[in-house]
């Protein structure tokens, strides 16, 4: 068990490390001056030039690869181009809606894919299996995205029942947060209860399957019969 755990973590390690890598490559050869887009377009030369050299951005590639693993090892995710503020501090202004819509998005997701997948699997090639097949299918082709639009289209700007954005104001209800985040957690919940359907009724599939379980079930039958023959 030990050994496998460690495995685990070791095969981790080496995916962190190759994501870290190919993170790093991708924003070193995309076009543009990270240095000129954080100074905007009045920014002088010798602006630039400076914003460079503090950022290490003069430096060679070995160079900054390295100082780019040490800083990751020290918890430092490095400054945003585009608000200005620690890596850090903007993860951690968003982590609050990011988790409760998850825990919102997989709450709605496993209400609507649990019950459906069982009963598909249990009445395996019926109407409402084959219906709810099909709809899975369908759903989990669906850009959540593209989904979410068409929601704020109907149900924010035509009918005005849920807000377009945002996540209430600074001093809202824990309540009002929850309202702003339905919408979007619909959205996601929908998409993502696809998935879920379909890997219930597959898992339905196979305990049904199972020996055990055609064994006992002729024996129910003829238990309940007995049973029921009794005065």
């Amino acid at each position: 068990m030990i050994r496998y755990i460690l495995q685990r973590l070791v095969g981790m390690i080496v995916v962190m490390f190759l994501v870290v890598t190919i993170v790093f490559v991708i924003v070193r050869i995309t076009p543009g001056d990270p240095a000129a887009v954080m100074l905007g377009p009045d920014a002088t030369p010798q602006d630039i030039a400076d914003l460079r050299a503090r950022l290490g951005l003069d430096q060679s590639i070995v160079v900054q690869y390295v100082f780019y693993i040490g800083q990751l090892l020290k918890g430092d995710l490095g400054q945003s181009i585009f608000l200005n503020i620690p890596v850090t501090t903007a993860l951690a202004d968003r982590a609050e809606p990011t988790f409760f819509l998850t825990v919102f998005s997989l709450l709605i997701a496993t209400v609507i894919a649990l019950p459906i997948g069982i009963y598909s699997a249990y009445r395996r090639g019926s109407f409402v299996d084959q219906a709810a097949t099909s709809v899975a299918m369908l759903a989990a082709s669906i850009p959540s995205f593209w989904l979410g639009l068409i929601f704020i289209q109907f149900f924010a700007v035509r009918f005005s029942i849920f807000p377009v954005s945002g996540y209430g104001g600074p001093g809202s209800s824990f309540i009002d947060r929850m309202y702003h985040l339905t919408l979007p957690a619909i959205a996601l919940g929908l998409v993502s209860s696809a998935l879920i359907l379909r890997f219930t009724r597959a898992s339905m599939l196979d305990v049904l399957g199972d020996d055990y379980i055609r064994t006992r079930a002729p024996r129910g039958s003829s238990s309940t019969g007995s049973f029921s023959s009794m005065p």
